[in-house]
């Protein structure tokens, strides 16, 4: 999604590879795709504070309505994954919230 990124660093959330970016100066693409607001444990691991999908991550990140509350709740990284279908990141969307169950999403519980 950030096309000026000098270090690409990737985690895996189901059988999905996201790309890691940070929560503010991201130079976001037109494109689809699902996004986790994500915190980390003391031993390193990432855990989901809130999912999401978009049509276009340029359009939906900047002043994202959850992102400060996901920050307040520990978020310290996105992760995003490029979907261009929209029924395929419904689909992705429900699957990754009721596998992980992050607390601010209510729906698929």
């Amino acid at each position: 999604m950030n096309q000026h990124s000098t270090m690409v660093r990737t985690v895996q959330w189901l059988d999905r590879d996201f790309y890691i970016y940070p929560l503010t100066g991201t130079n976001w693409s037109n494109i689809g795709g699902i996004y986790i607001f994500a915190a980390q444990n003391y031993d390193g691991a990432w855990y989901p504070i809130y999912i999401g999908q978009t049509d276009s991550f340029r359009n939906r990140m900047p002043g994202h309505g959850r992102g400060d509350e996901a920050v307040l709740k520990g978020a310290t990284a996105i992760h995003a994954h490029a979907v261009t279908s929209s029924t395929e990141r419904t689909d992705l969307e429900r699957r990754l919230i009721e596998h992980y169950q992050p607390v601010l999403n209510l729906q698929y519980r």
